[in-house]
């Protein structure tokens, strides 16, 4: 017995306790988390639609499966571990996971684990309650990603720089200041400056408000070594804090080409991090919208603040194995490259993804020097005059999602370890730029997708209150659906509902509210001469409310009255030859005679054989239902097999007085009359239709049976001019249990299943059934059915 079969047991009794707890049937309704129950052996008893949404699958596909048919073995192994934890001590378990969602989007899930207790108070199974911590996850990786920057931006300063509080008390400080003086926190910072000068500095420091947050000053403080050293200090007040930065003015330059160096390196300096700190703000409070477009700003301000000829971002499609260059700044008089640089394949850059994916940066001063292992890159670079080139990744919680990269065209040059660890921090805040554009991207997307979900949906949804007021109405798919609602202009549901039905629907609405579980009212709906049979089905979404979704269930209902109808039919096709079996028995008992014994005899066998067809037509009928019904493939002579076929008809129709022809065409090009497929199937569909001519054509009328075999298929035709079929019932021939309205009112023998078995095994053999009919005139059916592979 497999898993789905264990189920049923488990299932039945689990939806006899939901119903009495309907508290909880509601809770699985209504709640917008995951929510699931499986039983001891981990088969899914239910599940709520957040879970169905998850996976990409119908509930009813869900329910009966277990892990391994949804998650996979892998991570059913580790599920499965968890909830004999759960069953074994009966306590909650909680876990984070990342899982992948229908969409393909990777999502964290937190959940929660409990046993399920039956009524008995006996564990019978789990209870999970599932929510997507994705967006608290992802925001909180950025806000540490933030203060990481900061901190790296304090401490990689060569400055020294510190923060007190109001009392002048060291809160902070970074490394250049714990190298250049000798302190701990706590210390006043006005210890450390020169007597002569220090009550003048602390008189200056204690004017500073949030109206007066800035002040410089120039003074000596005692270094680690005891040496009075002169700094210049800039003084920052904020939010009751002061940020304090020196630089050292104690060293005179003696080199004047060094001293340029220098201030220009310091310049250099200030820029790129005044430039940093007006970057990563911008970035950070931007609306996500405008992101990408800042993105290219951020480039043209770094490509023009360190003089390189291009700037550029490219993203990764790790699922593809693809990278497309996103964005671009070019200098003056350089040509943009990035109309032609848009899904490259990573094979073509061994070298360069090698080392991007060790998150390293790629510093190459002079292309043509690059090793030979790099050989197509250095290639590509060269076709783009690209001299020097400077690459650094872009990653996203530890993972490679693209790459930052500057060409210098023009000119060689070389990039120091300074500037390199200045443009790393301006890569990660691209990186958090982009993937801050991306997640609330896809978040758009979702929510877009979600509200064509909701537009999708076929059927009218409405808000009503108690008593049966519209609250609110979301139109059907169908317009000439709405069209007849509007006409009725409702308030109230009542207006829908047939005046002897409304008492009913209402009363739905009252037991949806007060028991808080799901109930579902037929009714009938008639306006304009239109009848029309809905479903509604109300579920409490408020105290004094509830949403119900209304549908148009006429075309299910009237199945059912065709299904009823045919089981009428076949119950009297089946007594009707019955009843003379029994008769002609009965009269052979009776009779002495041999002539009339032979005649009852012969009777007796036509009725037998009438019989046996009828069974046997809706055995096939169910069988085809079945997906164990198997098809058997084999070589055979097509030729022999409709000789055949013909012999057996031409007989029934000699009967009748039915003038039965045949044609049979073999294509030049094969070399024989053979053919691969089912030939008891083929004998079936055609049997059946050259059973349906002889039965709707009236005696000296003509029957047509021609047969094509060519290279790919063959084609079956059978043409007759009998009875035809009305115009109006031409749709629905196929359809189980249905039979044309002149067969009926002729009263001509049949079920209406024998179309609906052609068809259904024309389809299993991957073939096509068109009609051309015309009432009076008589009907053609066309079958084309494809030569089967022969097996390896």
């Amino acid at each position: 017995m497999n898993h789905r079969s264990r189920h049923n047991a488990d299932h039945t009794v689990f939806e006899a306790s939901i119903q009495e707890g309907s508290y909880l049937a509601s809770i699985l309704e209504s709640m917008p988390d995951i929510m699931f129950i499986k039983n001891l052996d981990g088969i899914y008893l239910h599940c709520n639609q957040p879970l169905a949404e998850l996976l990409g699958k119908p509930i009813d596909q869900i329910i009966g499966g277990n892990d391994i048919d949804l998650f996979g073995r892998d991570r059913a192994s580790i599920f499965r571990q968890e909830d004999l934890e759960v069953i074994r001590t009966g306590e909650q378990r909680k876990n984070i996971d990342w899982n992948l969602a229908g969409d393909n989007k990777n999502i964290l899930l937190e959940t929660l684990k409990a046993p399920y207790l039956d009524n008995e108070g006996k564990i019978s199974g789990i209870i999970g309650i599932s929510r997507d911590i994705t967006e608290r996850h992802n925001t909180q990786l950025i806000i540490n990603e933030q203060d990481a920057e900061i901190e790296n931006f304090f401490q990689i300063l060569n400055d020294p720089l510190l923060i007190t509080d109001p009392t002048g008390s060291i809160i902070k400080s970074n490394l250049a200041w714990e190298r250049t003086f000798d302190s701990k926190i706590g210390d006043q910072f006005s210890s450390y400056i020169h007597p002569e000068e220090r009550q003048i500095i602390i008189d200056q420091l204690a004017e500073l408000t949030n109206e007066r947050a800035n002040v410089d000053f120039t003074c000596r403080m005692r270094s680690a070594n005891g040496k009075w050293l002169t700094f210049e200090w800039r003084c920052h007040h904020f939010n009751q804090r002061l940020y304090i930065a020196a630089r050292n003015i104690t060293t005179k330059i003696r080199d004047e080409k060094i001293k340029t160096e220098q201030e220009q390196l310091l310049l250099f300096r200030q820029r790129f991090e005044d430039t940093l700190t007006s970057i990563s703000t911008k970035l950070i409070n931007m609306p996500v919208e405008k992101i990408d477009a800042a993105i290219n700003d951020v480039l043209a301000q770094i490509g023009n603040l360190i003089d390189v000829d291009r700037s550029y971002v490219f993203i990764f499609d790790l699922s593809a194995e693809t990278m497309t260059n996103t964005h671009e700044w070019t200098a003056d008089g350089i040509l943009p490259e990035k109309e032609n640089l848009a899904g490259l394949p990573l094979s073509i850059f061994p070298w360069w993804i090698k080392n991007l994916s060790k998150l390293e940066v790629i510093n190459v001063p002079i292309v043509s020097n690059l090793p030979d292992e790099a050989s197509t890159e250095r290639e590509i670079l060269e076709m783009q005059n690209i001299q020097s080139v400077l690459v650094l990744p872009l990653i996203s919680d530890n993972d490679l999602i693209g790459f930052l990269g500057f060409d210098s065209v023009k000119e060689q040059r070389t990039w120091s370890n300074d500037s390199i660890i200045l443009l790393r921090m301006v890569s990660d805040i691209i990186s958090n730029a982009y993937m801050r554009f991306k997640y609330q991207h896809d978040l758009a997307q979702s929510e877009r997708r979600k509200g064509a979900l909701l537009t999708a949906v076929p059927d009218m949804i409405l808000r009503i209150a108690r008593d049966g007021t519209l609250l609110d109405i979301q139109y059907a798919a169908d317009p000439a659906f709405n069209k007849e609602v509007d006409v009725i202009n409702p308030v109230s549901l009542q207006n829908l509902v047939a005046e002897n039905q409304q008492a009913e629907v209402l009363m739905g609405i009252t037991v949806a509210l007060e028991s808080r579980t799901l109930q579902t009212v037929e009714f009938k709906f008639e306006v304009n001469n239109s009848s029309r049979v809905l479903e509604a089905r109300f579920q409490a979404s408020g105290t004094n409310e509830v949403t119900a979704i209304i549908r148009d269930v006429s075309e299910r209902a009237r199945l059912e009255m065709i299904k009823s109808d045919f089981i009428n039919k076949a119950t009297h096709e089946l007594r009707t030859p019955l009843a003379t079996m029994m008769l002609m028995s009965n009269l052979m008992d009776g009779s002495d005679s041999p002539e009339e014994r032979s005649e009852y005899w012969e009777i007796l066998k036509s009725e037998l054989d009438r019989e046996k067809t009828l069974v046997d037509d809706i055995l096939t009928a169910g069988k085809l239902e079945s997906p164990q019904t198997k098809l058997l493939l084999r070589e055979f002579d097509l030729k022999e097999m409709f000789s055949n076929f013909f012999t057996k008809f031409q007989i029934v129709a000699n009967e009748k007085g039915i003038d039965l022809q045949t044609k049979y065409y073999r294509d030049p090009s094969l070399p024989s009359d053979m053919f691969r497929s089912d030939e008891n199937v083929l004998n079936q569909i055609f049997a059946n239709l050259a059973g349906n001519a002889i039965k709707f054509t009236e005696p000296k009328g003509n029957i047509l049976l021609a047969l094509k075999l060519l290279p790919s298929e063959i084609e079956f035709t059978i043409e007759d001019n009998g009875i035809g079929i009305p115009a109006e019932d031409v749709p629905f021939l196929f359809s189980r249990f249905f039979r044309g309205a002149n067969a009926i009112n002729l009263e001509i023998q049949g079920t209406g299943i024998g179309l609906f078995i052609v068809r259904s095994l024309i389809e299993k053999l991957g073939g096509t059934i068109d009609i051309a009919t015309k009432l009076g005139q008589g009907t053609k059916f066309i079958v084309k059915l494809p030569n089967a592979p022969l097996n390896p």
